[in-house]
């Protein structure tokens, strides 16, 4: 027993857990990732976003001081075979074609934001109940990835959005959730082409994103800008 050791006060008394009213919370700010597709946040305002298809590779330079405001739009033909079906086929070639597409058009190479359309995600929603810790649902979320996703957890970069929270009267939380997942090795291709050609990538978007309106109406475009975690 270390009987020099410092008590303080706090440790005396016992916290009680926090209650919550009831009613439900849309879009908290409880959401977290699972070590997923987030990059980093800009220190900037401007933003470049960037998207790379089969025959193309588009950008538009953004500014957000209050009001987002369009800056510059670029546009270039990409080569065939380089990207197939939102796969890339040639890591190098597209890193050289990134290369010279942000060279011709004079475009910032840092806080880049990556469009990735590819039917190798996969993005599911579902309900969550009985994590009460905010720190604890990414295991949570993680856990139930198992049985919610098609693809192997450890070959997959996941993240989720806590899309609205329920709390009922005797204070026990409910929330729904959305998760995506994509092929670690599809991912990597797209951040070792942009490292290649010098460019600093903040986020990935997940496009599918933008198919699911149908389904989930108005949270899936509030979800439509997830950031999934390299």
């Amino acid at each position: 027993m270390n009987l020099k050791k410092e008590i303080k006060l706090g440790d005396l008394i016992k916290r009680q857990p926090k209650t919550r009213e009831p009613g439900t919370r849309a879009f908290p700010k409880t959401g977290s990732k699972t070590g997923g597709l987030s990059l980093g946040r800009p220190k900037s305002r401007e933003v470049v976003g960037l998207k790379i298809g089969g025959s193309q590779l588009a950008a538009a330079r953004v500014v957000n001081n209050g009001a987002a405001k369009l800056l510059q739009v670029a546009r270039e033909p990409l080569a065939s075979g380089i990207v197939i079906g939102g796969e890339v086929r040639d890591v190098i070639g597209l890193g050289a074609a990134l290369d010279e597409f942000f060279t011709k058009h004079s475009l910032p190479r840092r806080h880049v934001r990556l469009g990735v359309a590819t039917n190798r995600i996969g993005v599911r929603a579902f309900e969550m109940a009985g994590v009460e810790d905010d720190k604890q649902l990414a295991n949570a979320v993680r856990f139930r990835a198992h049985e919610a996703i098609s693809i192997p957890i450890d070959m997959a970069i996941l993240d989720y959005h806590v899309v609205s929270e329920t709390v009922d009267a005797s204070g026990a939380v409910n929330r729904r959730i959305v998760l995506a997942a994509a092929y670690r090795d599809s991912i990597e291709r797209y951040v070792t082409a942009a490292t290649e050609a010098g460019i600093q990538l903040i986020g990935l978007d997940l496009e599918p994103f933008a198919l699911l309106g149908h389904l989930f109406g108005a949270f899936a475009r509030q979800c439509k800008g997830m950031m999934v975690t390299v």
